[in-house]
């Protein structure tokens, strides 16, 4: 999803749909977690009646942050869903476009092949050191490890020997060069693990096995 151009009607836009405490709070989750849920599903989250969560959505849909579809295939009258459709929340005047040139820098080292996303995978993981820094604090435990990550918008969990990043903070880039910046990723967590003294193998999954996230194996290894 591409980010919205900064102009005066996409500043009324945002602040129409951030104002109000409650709708800003809605929209927040689906970017969290941008899967489709209903308005019982959204009313519960957001713990008000689902007139006021009916209410909100539909502004959000008028203002074009989410769309809706049809649930069918079960007894009774198919379930509306509200899923979002907008890029990133980005306000910046003149408008800039990080998001196309991460994707234009990403597509050029996807063109070296091997060198370029071992490159790309080496720079994620000497930003993940300095994000902590070298000989910091040793972390009690891999999501301990991975809270410097969340100064950059992440949302990290772990499975078993897997990470889950919930909201990949690089999917505008990721889009136009998958393999660059999916190593860049791992890079990074294998950064901040190692500075945090919980060294490990970090690998990106081909299938996320039921995760509506990017997952990355790890795999421990000595310092």
């Amino acid at each position: 999803m591409a980010a919205t151009p900064t102009t005066p009607q996409a500043v009324e836009r945002l602040v129409a749909a951030l104002q109000d405490p409650t709708r800003r709070g809605i929209l927040m989750a689906f970017y969290a977690d941008p899967s489709e849920r209903s308005v019982d599903d959204v009313a519960a989250t957001a713990r008000v009646h689902r007139t006021v969560a009916f209410g909100h959505l539909e502004r959000l849909v008028t203002l074009g942050f989410l769309a809706t579809s049809q649930r069918r295939g079960l007894p009774g009258k198919p379930a509306k869903l509200y899923r979002l459709v907008a890029g990133p929340l980005e306000l910046n005047h003149p408008a800039r476009q990080f998001a196309t040139l991460a994707g234009m820098l990403g597509e050029s080292l996807q063109g070296f092949g091997e060198a370029g996303v071992a490159a790309a995978e080496e720079t994620g993981r000497r930003h993940g050191v300095a994000l902590l820094g070298e000989g910091g604090a040793a972390a009690r435990s891999t999501e301990e490890a991975l809270l410097p990550l969340t100064l950059l918008g992440g949302d990290y969990a772990v499975d078993g020997d897997r990470v889950v990043a919930r909201n990949c903070v690089f999917q505008e880039a990721c889009a136009r060069a998958p393999e660059v910046i999916c190593h860049l990723h791992a890079g990074l967590i294998a950064g901040v693990l190692d500075a945090a003294g919980t060294p490990a193998e970090v690998t990106p999954c081909d299938a996320t096995d039921g995760h509506a996230a990017c997952v990355y194996q790890l795999a421990s290894r000595s310092r």
